[in-house]
């Protein structure tokens, strides 16, 4: 499993910071900033495996967290193993196999619990 994911997952739950990548990401932009991105993010990759269906997450640069998300990934190089930006979208690296993205999404639905999702 992805280590950055498990970590995201993690800090969303309990607030607690034990990678690397992840604390100089929060030293940057701040917790709460950082916390909106790993909602959004997760939020992103569990509908999709509820959907059963893989679409972009759109960048709209009106919303901070998704300014401070493509920051992220462009400077601190934020999963970037796992997505890539397209246009003004999110979008899984075309070279991931279909059953690693199921791995990564089926983690995500079983251990990113929303509080008004449990």
């Amino acid at each position: 499993m992805n280590p950055t994911i498990v970590a995201m997952t993690d800090f969303v739950k309990s607030g607690s910071v034990d990678a690397i990548e992840l604390g100089s990401a929060i030293a940057e932009i701040g917790r709460m900033p950082f916390r909106l991105v790993a909602i959004n993010t997760l939020s992103w990759l569990k509908s999709q495996r509820r959907m059963g269906k893989l679409w972009p997450l759109a960048l709209n640069e009106a919303h901070e967290w998704c300014r401070n998300f493509r920051h992220l990934i462009e400077k601190h190089l934020l999963l970037v193993d796992l997505i890539c930006i397209k246009g003004e979208s999110i979008v899984f690296l075309p070279e991931l196999d279909d059953m690693e993205v199921q791995k990564i999404l089926d983690f995500v639905d079983a251990n990113y619990q929303p509080r008004l999702m449990k």
